[in-house]
């Protein structure tokens, strides 16, 4: 973009600066057989250059708007969580541009400015533990007849839960009132302080109790409402030092944030949008350009330019509550700091049927490129001659994905009864149908 790289030089594929559309002058996309001058890239090449000023006060402003008033409502949505309102969306994209003459025929500026404000519902879907299984009964397992096969009661085995230590201090396992002959209830004494925390991390199901899927399948759904805000600001000035010499100077920033909730895929960091574990995103990004112009003769141009372009990446926890619960009854094998303690969740958990709960913040990611270049362009005849030399420093810094705490993302864990995927019965009892499958 004006000479500038806006390319991620770590993914060598997204862009740092989004030019707001109102800025720029015009643009060529080369697809192949592209010259020296742009290398660095397997793929195409697009070169923007953005407007400046003249000798005339010229203006913009404009507003483009989207809302979910003629949108149906999501069909999941309505199944799952029948009170829900549709999935929103709010779209309010407004800016303008101004330029002109400081003195006319020698200083000109331009300056563009745009805000994008979208709210957008990203619908999620997941089977979360009911009130009861929280508490160690199953008895919704068992009377979600929806998952009752020969061998099954709802989506425990026939007979329930398997008791490994009957004579265990904290009492043996039990059948609800609701459920007699199907063992569907682990007393307190014989729970798991970190397993229950993690239970009530996730969200409480939309579906009412006694429905079908209530107990063993998909029970929750809503419209997860991620925010995203981003503003450009752009500025160029130009100076006709001569008749023959030409100085321009343009920065451009950028800045945007997005959620909570920051779901799926809809951004690193944000788990499938069933827990209480939320993140925000914010990227700031900048580019500066300083080129000097000088025409030589009548067939010759020569240009010297410095830029600067940058891009940063920050996570954060939006809910630090709900990870330091995780923190306080699952200890960490290796020490860290008091930041990753305070706000990064121990362990990325899945398995046993249950929506993934992972988050990486806090989380850092930036970039810094500085180049140097020089073109000398020459008009021979029938013929154009350029010549230049390039010359770039880069850095790109990025923290590991943390999992320096643990992965907890086994198998299921047994609640069906089953011990080992070979017992009676197990062999073809998947998981991702009972919820709870074989260990």
């Amino acid at each position: 973009m004006d000479g500038a790289n806006n390319v991620d030089i770590g993914s060598n594929r997204t862009i740092l600066i989004y030019p707001s559309l109102d800025s720029i002058e015009e643009f060529k996309i080369q697809r192949n057989s592209y010259n020296a001058q742009f290398g660095g890239a397997g793929g195409g090449v697009i070169n923007i250059v953005t407007k400046s000023g003249t000798n005339d006060f010229h203006g913009s402003a404009y507003y483009f708007g989207r809302n979910d008033l003629l949108d149906a409502q999501d069909p999941i949505l309505k199944a799952l969580n029948p009170s829900a309102k549709k999935s929103p969306i709010r779209r309010n994209d407004f800016g303008g541009s101004f330029g002109g003459p400081l003195k006319k025929g020698k200083i000109f500026f331009f300056v563009s400015e745009e805000w994008n404000r979208l709210v957008q519902g990203t619908v999620r879907s997941a089977h979360v533990p009911t009130p009861l299984q929280r508490t160690g009964d199953f008895s919704d397992s068992a009377l979600d007849t929806t998952f009752s096969t020969p061998s099954t009661t709802g989506c425990l085995l026939k007979g329930g839960l398997t008791d490994p230590d009957p004579s265990n201090a904290g009492g043996p396992f039990t059948a609800a009132a609701s459920t007699p002959g199907t063992i569907d209830i682990i007393p307190a004494g014989r729970q798991s302080t970190a397993g229950s925390t993690i239970l009530n991390t996730y969200l409480l199901p939309t579906l009412s109790p006694g429905t079908p899927n209530y107990g063993c399948g998909t029970n929750y759904a809503k419209a997860l409402k991620g925010p995203t805000y981003w503003r450009e600001d752009s500025v160029r000035g130009d100076i006709h030092l001569t008749k023959t010499l030409t100085f321009m100077m343009k920065f451009t920033n950028d800045s945007w944030t997005y959620g909570p909730y920051a779901a799926g895929d809809q951004g690193w960091g944000g788990d499938a949008g069933a827990s209480a574990i939320q993140d925000l995103w914010s990227s700031p990004s900048r580019i500066a350009v300083g080129r000097l112009s000088k025409t030589i003769g009548s067939s010759a141009v020569n240009d010297f330019q410095f830029s600067y372009s940058m891009n940063r990446i920050n996570l954060s926890q939006s809910t630090p509550a709900a990870a330091q619960a995780l923190n306080n009854v699952i200890p960490t094998f290796f020490p860290h700091t008091a930041a990753e303690t305070a706000s990064n969740p121990p362990v990325w958990i899945g398995g046993g049927g249950l929506p993934t709960i992972w988050s990486f913040a806090p989380w850092r990611n930036g970039e810094d490129l500085y180049a140097w270049q020089d073109d000398y362009s020459k008009v021979v005849g029938r013929h154009t001659l350029k010549l230049g030399v390039s010359y770039s420093r880069n850095s790109k810094d990025q923290q590991n994905f943390s999992q320096a705490q643990g992965v907890a993302n086994g198998g299921p864990v047994g609640y069906n009864g089953c011990k080992k995927i070979t017992d009676p019965g197990c062999t073809n009892l998947a998981f991702v149908t009972t919820n709870y499958g074989p260990a």
